[in-house]
């Protein structure tokens, strides 16, 4: 049998790399907001970002190939509703987070992360990524940037998804620059809430709380939450927080967060669910980001989730789809009559 085929898919799926690249480029540059006032040709995009236009085009008629881009007969490129998508608004920040130094470098490192059993990421900063972001100020605005993109769009759906007018004080852990706890906030505009994050996210989510007008109703505060976490909330999030840690120290935290929850009250955990490894679902892209990363950090499937909820006394009392990549678990003590 022929091995043309085979070595046909491995090109295939080296050569995401390079597309990921190219799509990192256009956002950073600004490519998808020039187009979205109108359709440019590369000569007119060249002027405006004072690029070369021959090298300019290469760049675009390759992700007009991945349906990006659209390229018309005279020559002009404009948005898809992917390539829509990417502007600053979207998830512009979180694509020129990923093609940047910041994350793309460190998994030049992934074989030495196997061989050494570190963190991709700290190998080559020469320290774990929230300690590099608490030191590094330009890194840690990239960075939360990024997740603030993202985060927009989970946001939206989580308050779409999930009725939580029934709660008064919402606790956001790890809750970055705000955007998912102003979102909520404003759905809801009788409940108050809490955010507890590094310095580094917490400057700029009292920028934001401010300037939302949410200040009588929110306050954004500095600090560990393995050592401190505001008590008596009847509602705490969790989005893409346990997912950084492994099984136990990701249990230990739950439990805290168990703990500090009046009665009656809610956890939401909004994290990925691994699909078995046959259907290459998107949260085992993400799984091997967190191995980078953290090394320890893992997703996991919704046995593993069941076994870690059950182990402390916690209920799921609804699941929710989020964007195809991730879940809403809706916990409660499994006490808890109400």
């Amino acid at each position: 049998m022929s091995s043309a085929p085979a070595a046909q898919k491995l090109l295939e799926l080296l050569a995401g790399k390079w597309v990921s690249a190219a799509i990192s480029a256009c956002a950073e540059l600004g490519i998808p907001d020039q187009l979205a006032e109108r359709a440019m040709s590369a000569e007119e995009l060249a002027e405006e970002l004072g690029v070369e236009a021959p090298a300019v085009a290469r760049v675009l008629e390759l992700l007009v190939s991945r349906d990006v881009f659209a390229l018309d007969v005279e020559g002009r490129f404009s948005l898809t509703p992917i390539g829509e998508a990417l502007r600053e608004d979207g998830l512009g920040k979180l694509a020129t987070l990923s093609g940047s130094k910041l994350m793309w470098d460190p998994f030049s490192r992934l074989s030495d992360s196997l061989r050494e059993r570190r963190a991709a990421f700290e190998l080559h900063h020469g320290a774990p990524l929230f300690d590099h972001l608490e030191e590094k100020a330009e890194d840690a605005s990239l960075y939360h940037e990024a997740i603030d993109a993202f985060t927009r769009v989970e946001a939206k759906a989580i308050a779409a998804t999930v009725d939580l007018s029934r709660f008064e004080h919402f606790v956001d852990v790890g809750g970055g620059r705000g955007t998912l706890l102003i979102e909520l906030l404003e759905r809801y505009p009788s409940a108050r809430g809490t955010l507890l994050d590094l310095d580094s996210a917490v400057r700029s989510a009292k920028a934001q709380i401010e300037e939302r007008a949410l200040i009588e109703r929110c306050e954004a505060i500095s600090g560990d939450f393995f050592k401190t976490l505001p008590a008596g909330a009847d509602l705490y999030l969790l989005k893409h927080i346990l997912h950084n840690w492994p099984d136990e120290t990701a249990s230990s935290l739950l439990g805290r967060v168990a703990e500090a929850m009046r009665p009656g009250g809610r956890i939401l955990v909004i994290d990925g669910v691994l699909l078995p490894p046959a259907y290459g679902d998107a949260t085992r892209l993400l799984d091997l980001e967190m191995f980078a990363l953290f090394y320890s950090a893992r997703e996991r499937s919704k046995p593993t989730w069941r076994k870690l909820f059950h182990e402390l006394d916690l209920r799921i009392e609804s699941s929710h789809q989020l964007l195809g990549t991730a879940r809403v678990f809706v916990l409660k003590r499994r006490d808890s009559a109400s």
